[in-house]
């Protein structure tokens, strides 16, 4: 199944809110004002790259966005581990990183 996010609501408030009208936008991301207003309605799906440029234009991190507004199924867990692991195993992990960091690092041959 295919995720859609609609973008529309979101587009056109930012827009109307910082006073511009679509063709200052459409310009800005170097499209014509009909393709911009396609996307406003929700006909045409906005490229990464023009969600980058708005996201800089208005001062909101649009794909964060995103991210705080889609289902919890489809977002992953940031900086969480889906498994645990034993104290025991914790111990000999971390004792094992830390040996890394102490220790010199060989260096490869690859002649």
């Amino acid at each position: 199944m295919e995720l859609s996010f609609n973008w529309s609501p979101i587009l056109t408030d930012l827009r109307k809110d910082n006073g511009l009208t679509q063709g200052e936008v459409a310009e800005i991301l170097h499209t014509s004002r009909q393709n911009y207003n396609s996307i406003e309605l929700g006909r045409v799906k906005p490229t990464a790259i023009m969600i980058a440029v708005l996201s800089d234009i208005y001062e909101v991190d649009l794909f964060e966005y995103v991210l705080n507004n889609l289902p919890q199924e489809y977002v992953a867990e940031k900086h969480v581990f889906k498994t645990t692991v034993s104290d025991k195993h914790r111990k000999k992990i971390e004792k094992y990183i830390e040996s890394k960091k102490s220790s010199p690092r060989k260096k490869r041959n690859d002649n």
